[in-house]
């Protein structure tokens, strides 16, 4: 027997024992397992993928299981300043966690703890680390040199920021201004990678200064200093002509004796005696300059020594002082050149002539426009021409012309970035000097990848197993032959079907090494988790939990993971059941105007799923589609138009008939020429009119016309009526919410210098403008305060000679009576605020006063939904209502014809109700005295905001008044609950009817726990409070008046619930 006592992790392995006597020995070899919890996690517990709010930590498994496998992890995290921990996951299989939801600035630390059967293991613990963005935008870019000044464009040059910010630059930013200007204008609308750029469209002979602002994924940096000044003009060069020429000869047959010293070269112009000393050379060739162009000259060699001069020896004939000629010429090694689409294509050819040619480049025959795509270079020996993002614009045939200079070889050049397919084909090459001209053809080739095969695609032989995919060959094989083609399948995509207003869960299963980054995309924009939206992942299954609140939330939701070795994708579709109704936000107007001769226009957003039929009535006529009226309907709202091109003329019949019945009438018409003088009267129709009102249409608008009609009996007709007065008919205006087009930029300027805020509008009616300093309205004083409009929508507020009061935040509204908007932007001052510091400190600070980073926080309360004008009947009651940000919560005021009305002053009068943005005043019984204009303020820190409305009473109408049927605007809709909870059914019914409530076909009771609530003109709620499981059953409602009746129906389902005893 072995006895181990107070055995450890240690003691476990394998034991033999050993047995021996006389006649041998035996081992009998046994396993001894110690039960015991785990070892500590294997570290460095490692944290990567840091940001703003989330982490992954991974480390290894323990060291020692304690004799059971690990079933799961436990982590943990805790913030610095603080000594509890926090756990954020006790079930996790995996060996590494994605931590999110954490705090910004915060620094935190993590540990992990093992579980198996036998217990917790010790923790492994990271070091701390602070959750912050590891990028920042990039720094100012130095300008290094202006060049290739001309008229109507120069070459900018730049080195790159000494930090890239942690990110790669992806684009850089060139502005330009005018010395006679303020503003600064960008030059370049695509992306700039490379170090140069050229700025074109500048106007001659004026002055620029430039600078360069560089940009990565965090956003864009400080600009480098602007450079001095450069004037947009053409360079200018002294005229020049030969005055040179270059002699050579060969050594003397005997050199006397001794060594030759040198040589000298003697001249004699055309018709004088003297010859003169031109230059000494110590080798056989020398040049004489300070010739005269055009002027014949002979000249003669003599060699010299120690002992004296040789003979002269002269030319055979005089030479005239002129350049040397040379036919131009071009050497190429190929004809054709190939090149992948999307990289560099640069050609380049060694040129002879002289004189050197003048290098132009054509294209199509045209001169070729430089543009900031399309650059044309030249340096004392190359030409070349630079085009950037080529596409398919960029094809055609190029060609270079030269002439005038003085080199007898160069280059000529061409290059052309990222080439596209379309930028194969054959480029012209032409060289010219006064002894001719020659032309090269070069012949490009540019590979890439093929189009797409052409479609459709056709799947036939379908059987459980199989089927039989065909389709046709693509159009652009890419330069090459087709090798093979790829066939993929993958299957369609789940769907899932939720209610309107409960949550939705959209799942997916994508696995990856490393572990892949999880985003989410509904309608091509990422989504970011929020109260909306939370994300969720155990490392293989993904999930996305959607707060339904409105019918835009269904549709195609992709999940893409991404890590180093690539991404995956998998798509879904959200279906959202909802009843029947009108968008709550968009509500419909009780009366529509339209004056004559205008068109009417009714807009009407709907919900509800399986899409509902859409109808338009007038009266108890449904509405199609005609000449004048139009309907468009789509999933989400119906439109209706009615073209008003007409209007209706009726009469009374004459007091007397003359003894027999009226057979028809005669109606007549005229109108003003040219808005001057009468036309004379026409008949509006040939036909016959048998009835006292008839409909006049294609009528002319701003056209004034006035009408008159005549009766005709058995007797004969009689005469004409009076004249009608004058109407004209008018266009209708097609209104619309203002809107931002062009919003405010933040701007950075200098004490004592000029900000100019520009935004660009758009609304109709034309909307009021506002602007606002920190919370508070500001007006143009002429002076140090400019508020100015241009043609085109843009508006601008000008503040001359910027002070330190002048910081802060700046804000444009524009409200019209269909709604209002606005844009705000940060002016910062040199020396009060700092550009990149408020970026880069803001979040910190929002952090430390623990505000929600996703909401914009610091800003006066603004009307997300304002008020609407409402008109209502005597004795009624009327609700207005509107919604605010309430970040921070503001303090309301109503107002009745500016007249503060204050809670609990009559409450029998008005109700206030507040409830986290949505505030209320509903004004019971109305009376005569309550038609007047209502207004609300909301007010907080940060400033304030307005809206009004107008409130119209009116009698009730007259029993004589035509009946319309009833009809439900808003339908009953099916409700599920539990037992003892409240439920309520609300309609909307036209018609002023009578409503018969009925429960499975039986009237129903009503009491203290159902009772009918009616608010407004036509909308009424069913109320049953403290639900049995006997409540159950189907609803139905009957509205009737004396033109008709109308009904619906919907099921409350009650679910019991049991109590269970101890």
């Amino acid at each position: 027997m072995i006895v181990i006592k107070d055995s450890v992790r240690i003691d476990g392995g394998t034991y033999i024992l050993l047995l021996t006597n006389e006649a041998g020995s035996e081992t009998v070899p046994f396993n001894v397992v110690v039960l015991d919890r785990p070892s500590p996690c294997e570290g460095p517990l490692l944290i990567t993928g840091v940001a703003e709010d989330k982490c992954t930590l991974s480390w290894r498994e323990p060291l020692h299981d304690g004799g059971s496998p690990i079933a799961h992890y436990i982590i943990e995290r805790r913030e610095t300043s603080r000594l509890a921990w926090t756990v954020i996951s006790s079930s996790s299989t995996t060996t590494w966690y994605k931590v999110t939801k954490l705090m910004e600035g915060n620094e935190y630390m993590f540990r992990v703890m093992a579980v198996n059967s036998n217990g917790i293991s010790d923790p492994l613990e990271s070091a701390a680390v602070i959750m912050r963005n590891p990028c920042v935008p990039p720094g100012s870019p130095h300008i290094e040199d202006v060049s290739n000044v001309a008229h109507d464009g120069m070459t900018i040059t730049w080195s790159a920021p000494e930090t890239d910010g942690g990110s790669k630059i992806t684009n850089y930013i060139v502005e330009k201004k005018d010395r006679a200007g303020i503003k600064w204008t960008r030059c370049n609308r695509q992306k700039v990678t490379d170090l140069s750029y050229r700025v074109v469209g500048l106007t001659t002979d004026h002055e620029y200064e430039f600078r360069v602002t560089a940009e990565n994924i965090v956003g864009v940096g400080e600009p480098s200093l602007p450079t001095s000044y450069y004037k947009a003009c053409d360079p200018k060069y002294k005229p020049g002509a030969p005055s040179s020429a270059s002699l050579s000869w060969e050594k003397p047959e005997h050199d006397g004796g001794s060594r030759i010293g040198g040589y000298l070269i003697e001249m004699q112009p055309k018709g004088t005696d003297k010859w003169g000393v031109a230059t000494n050379t110590k080798t056989c060739e020398g040049t004489v300059t300070g010739l005269t162009a055009g002027t014949e000259y002979l000249f003669r060699i003599i060699a010299y020594n120690e002992k004296g001069k040789s003979e002269p020896k002269a030319l055979a004939a005089p030479v005239i002082a002129s350049d040397m000629t040379l036919e131009p010429s071009i050497r190429t090694q190929f004809n054709t050149y190939s090149v992948l689409a999307g990289k560099d294509l640069k050609l380049e050819f060694l040129v002879f002539g002289r004189p050197k040619p003048k290098v132009s480049w054509i294209r199509d025959g045209q001169a070729l426009k430089v543009t900031s795509r399309v650059n044309v270079f030249n340096t004392p020996s190359t030409t070349g021409i630079q085009i950037t993002e080529a596409c398919k614009d960029d094809f055609g045939k190029y060609s270079i012309t030269a002439t005038n200079t003085v080199m007898t070889k160069d280059r000529a050049s061409i290059s052309v970035k990222e080439a596209m397919r379309g930028d194969g084909g054959k480029y012209y090459l032409t060289l010219e000097n006064v002894t001719g001209a020659k032309t090269f053809a070069i012949e490009v080739n540019v590979t890439g990848r093929p189009s797409p095969p052409a479609g459709p695609i056709e799947i036939s032989s379908i059987t459980s197993e199989s089927c039989v995919v065909n389709w046709q060959p693509p159009e652009d094989d890419g330069g090459t032959d087709i090798t093979n083609y790829i066939v993929e399948k993958r299957e369609s995509g789940s769907t899932v079907t939720a209610k309107l207003g409960q949550p939705a869960v959209m799942k997916c299963q994508i696995v990856g090494r490393p572990v892949p980054e999880i985003k989410w995309y509904h309608a091509d924009k990422e989504i970011v988790e929020s109260r909306k939206y939370e994300m969720s992942t155990d490392g293989r299954t993904h999930s996305l939990t959607i707060m339904t609140d409105q019918q835009e939330d269904e549709g195609e939701y992709t999940c893409k993971a991404i890590n180093d070795a690539g991404e995956a994708e998998a798509t879904g579709t959200l279906v959202l059941e909802a009843a029947s109704s009108f968008h709550p936000d968009y509500p419909l107007k009780e009366t529509y105007y339209a004056g004559l001769g205008t068109t009417l226009r009714i807009h009407a957003v709907y919900i509800g799923r399986p899409q509902p039929k859409i109808m338009w009535l007038h009266g108890a006529k449904t509405l199609e589609n005609t000449e004048d009226i139009s309907i468009e309907t789509t999933e989400h709202y119906t439109h209706l138009v009615i073209k008003n091109d007409s209007c209706v003329v009726f009469w009374k019949p004459p007091l007397n008939d003359g003894g027999s019945k009226i057979k028809s009438y005669c109606l007549e018409k005229k109108n003003k020429k040219d808005k001057k003088e009468w036309t004379d009267w026409t008949l509006v129709t040939t036909d016959e009119i048998k009835q006292t009102v008839f409909s006049v249409k294609h009528l002319t608008e701003g056209t004034e016309y006035i009408f008159r009609v005549k009766c005709e009996n058995l007797g004969g007709e009689s005469d004409y009526s009076e004249e009608t007065t004058p109407i004209i008919p008018a266009t209708a205006v097609e209104v619309r919410a203002p809107a931002f087009k062009e919003e405010l930029r933040n701007m950075s300027v200098k004490y004592k210098s000029n900000a100019t805020l520009v935004c660009k509008i758009t609304g109709q009616p034309k909307p009021v403008i506002k602007w606002f300093r920190r919370g508070k309205e500001i007006h143009s004083d002429g002076k140090k305060i400019k508020i100015q409009e241009f043609k085109g929508g843009y508006h601008q507020l000008v503040i001359t000679e910027v002070t330190r009061a002048d910081d802060g935040t700046y804000r444009c509204k524009v409200v019209n009576e269909y709604g209002e908007d606005s844009t705000y932007a940060e002016l910062f001052v040199t020396g009060v605020r700092s550009y990149q510091d408020f970026f880069t400190t803001r979040v910190v600070r929002r952090t430390k006063r623990r505000i929600d980073t996703s909401r914009m926080l610091q800003k006066p309360p603004e009307f997300t939904l304002p008020l609407v004008n409402r008109t209502a009947y005597l004795g009624e009651d009327v609700r207005f209502g509107v919604t605010i940000t309430v970040h921070p919560e503001p303090r309301v005021i109503w107002h009745k014809s500016g007249q503060k009305l204050i809670p609990g002053h009559d409450d029998k009068k008005y109700t206030f109700i507040s409830d986290k943005g949505l505030y209320q005043l509903i004004i019971h019984n109305l009376e005569k005295e309550d038609d007047a204009e209502y207004s609300v303020v909301a007010r907080n820190r940060y400033g304030d905001d307005s809206c009004k409305a107008r409130l119209t009473v009116v009698p009730r109408p007259k029993p004589a008044d035509l009946t319309l049927r009833p009809m439900f605007k808003r339908l009953l809709a099916n409700v599920e609950c539990k037992e003892g909870q409240n439920i309520r059914f609300e309609i909307r019914v036209s018609g002023h009817p009578k409503l018969k409530w009925e429960k499975d076909g039986t009237p129903l009771a009503f009491g203290p726990s159902i009772e009918v609530v009616h608010e407004g003109l036509d909308y009424y709620i069913l109320h049953v409070k403290d639900t049995l499981p006997e409540d159950s059953g189907v609803y139905r409602v009957t509205a009737t008046n004396s033109a008709g009746s109308a009904s619906c129906q919907a099921t409350l389902k009650v679910e019991r619930c049991y109590l269970r005893g101890h």
